[in-house]
């Protein structure tokens, strides 16, 4: 045996075969194919393991060479024989540089979503090294993390302003201690809810699994489900299709036994309509004056009591100067031109006046506080001298005020039918950063039921 291999067999240090396998399994796997764990990091994790394990430079090219997988495997099968980790490592770093890509790294985090089986602290520490690897700044990886979390924004408002780790770990805590307290008690409502709707079935002699459509009113389906859904809404009085019970007419046609023309007298006005009969089951009223009364008459309204007018009324004549049937359309039943010009401009004239200040404030809740500037957009002169123009006059009115606000949206001209500009601010931006308010929302098969063969 030479001297110089017998030294250095006398100096090795024991590490049996299992420890090995050990720190084998303890360094991920380098393939050259994933963006984010780099020939660096994957060179970092080798030598900190030999130093861990006090490892010889033969056990650390052994091991070097195990953590090389897919591409990276196929790479060192093709090339010669490295016989130290330094020439191994040198290689690498030449077939693999380090390309950190960062829009990669954002894809991936934004991609990366929490898992219902994967708890919380689970879920930072893989989300913290992926960004780590991507070098990204730490408020920025928990950022990802925090909208990675699919929840509500409100449960997840105790989460937003985090900017370290540490703090991100106590907030986490927190929430996952607010969402078990959640769960119990929906929990405990459910199970109550639930025994009282199965005693209420018992005592109805109906098992507590029964379900009820509430469209046709049969059991076992829901409204959903209901085979019959296409006929529409179904009366429960007639068990007819297409009307509901308060509308029923007790299953018959409703059809005139005549008509007649006769004048009667309202408000001390005598109006000549038409009339038509119908059995007196059919309808709860003694009388019902349609549309062919209403555009023969006006009704005119002041301080609180409804008058009913002839068309050819004098008062109609000298206070009702026009009615607009159309817009820009005025249709005159005055014929004096004198009070047409006056009507015409106090109309045309008409500016409102401002004689209250709603108390109402709003208030706008954004997901972080990380401000959103953007630069403006370049205008043509004309378009300058537009926008100076307006907001000279909506200062000169108060409706605006001068700003020195972190948050700033560009301008955007639209134009208006008349020719004219109407300026408008780009919120995209903001607005995807807002907490939306949340209502509560009626369930859409019940209006599509109502709507059913509406025309």
């Amino acid at each position: 045996m030479p001297k110089d291999r017998q030294r250095y067999d006398e100096d090795a240090p024991l590490v049996s075969n299992q420890s090995l396998m050990y720190v084998e399994e303890a360094i991920p796997k380098f393939s050259g194919n994933d963006a984010s764990y780099t020939a660096t990091n994957w060179a970092q994790e080798v030598e900190d393991n030999t130093e861990i394990f006090d490892l010889t430079p033969i056990q650390q090219l052994l091991i070097a060479r195990r953590t090389l997988t897919s591409t990276a495997a196929a790479w060192l099968r093709t090339e010669k024989t490295f016989k130290s980790y330094d020439d191994l490592k040198a290689a690498l770093f030449k077939e693999f540089p380090d390309v950190i890509n960062t829009k990669e790294i954002h894809e991936m985090m934004s991609e990366r979503k929490k898992r219902k089986d994967e708890s919380c602290y689970d879920y930072m520490l893989e989300m913290k090294a992926l960004g780590k690897r991507g070098r990204l700044a730490d408020y920025v990886a928990i950022q990802y993390i925090i909208e990675g979390i699919l929840d509500r924004e409100t449960n997840k408002i105790m989460l937003y302003g985090v900017t370290t780790y540490p703090e991100l770990k106590e907030k986490l805590k927190l929430y996952e201690t607010f969402k078990t307290s959640i769960k119990k008690e929906y929990t405990k409502t459910s199970s109550s809810s639930s025994s009282g709707e199965a005693s209420r079935y018992r005592k109805q002699g109906r098992p507590a699994a029964a379900v009820r459509c509430f469209s046709c009113g049969k059991m076992n389906h829901t409204s959903a489900e209901c085979p019959d859904r296409e006929k529409g809404l179904k009366c429960f009085r007639c068990n007819e299709f297409g009307h509901m019970s308060r509308l029923c007419l007790g299953g018959k046609q409703v059809k005139s036994l005549g008509r007649f023309v006769t004048t009667f007298e309202l408000d001390k006005q005598c109006f000549e309509t038409v009339f038509h009969i119908v059995p007196y089951e059919i309808m709860p009223y003694d009388i019902i004056l349609g549309q062919e009364f209403l555009c023969k008459a006006i009704v005119v309204i002041d301080k609180g009591s409804v008058t009913v007018l002839p068309q050819s009324h004098d008062m109609c004549l000298n206070h009702l100067c026009a009615v607009a049937n159309e817009v820009g359309c005025p249709q005159y039943l005055v014929t004096d031109p004198r009070i047409q010009d006056e009507v015409q401009q106090l109309v045309s004239g008409y500016v409102p006046r401002k004689v209250k200040k709603s108390p109402m404030e709003m208030k706008i809740i954004l997901n972080d506080e990380i401000p959103i500037a953007q630069r403006p957009r370049r205008l043509s002169m004309f378009e300058e001298k537009e926008v100076d123009k307006q907001i000279g006059e909506w200062l000169d009115d108060g409706i605006i005020r001068p700003s020195f606000s972190e948050y700033a949206s560009p301008l955007v001209l639209v134009k208006k039918k008349d020719g004219t500009t109407r300026i408008c601010i780009d919120y995209r931006k903001l607005n995807a950063k807002m907490v939306k308010d949340e209502f509560p929302l009626p369930v859409i098969e019940d209006h599509i039921d109502k709507l059913s063969h509406s025309k």
